[in-house]
């Protein structure tokens, strides 16, 4: 099974940091609604490209997006979490990725951004294992975990 998982995940590596580079680069400040959207918009994208389904979701409020996947009818699943919003405003400094020695550096490179893909390519590499299984996995993406989760 290792084999096989560093196999697909060998077909993944290059695009994976630059998909990592591309979410860090877009500011999403909790507030900034375009930028949200954005960050909306390049998850699906990502996940895309990785063969991942991520569907646009809103709460009954219908405030704010959030990413969604998997819809097994089971009462029995595994749930992944995270969030895209971060605490940086758009005028900020810490504002893009950057490489300092052997770290990257950037706004969501440690929450949430990099466990965000870290799911996307966990769930890419599953449904390439197991095809013709529907996976006992869903995954909420919120876009406002930094202001307390009030819509999500």
């Amino acid at each position: 099974m290792y084999q096989a998982i560093s196999h697909i995940l060998a077909d993944y590596e290059d695009q994976i940091y630059k998909d990592f580079e591309t979410l860090v680069n877009i500011n999403s400040f909790s507030s900034n609604e375009a930028g949200i959207v954005d960050m909306t918009n390049a998850l699906q994208k990502v996940a895309a490209s990785a063969g991942v389904v991520l569907e646009t979701v809103y709460s009954d409020q219908h405030v704010r997006p959030h990413l969604l996947y998997g819809k097994v009818q089971r009462e029995d699943f595994y749930a992944l979490m995270g969030h895209f919003d971060t605490v940086h405003p758009p005028e900020s400094d810490f504002a893009t990725m950057w490489e300092e020695e052997d770290l990257l550096r950037g706004p969501g490179t440690n929450d949430m951004k990099s466990g965000l893909i870290v799911a996307i390519y966990a769930l890419a590499i599953l449904q390439k294992l197991f095809p013709k299984r529907a996976l006992p996995i869903k995954a909420l993406f919120n876009s406002d975990e930094e202001i307390g989760s009030p819509d999500s």
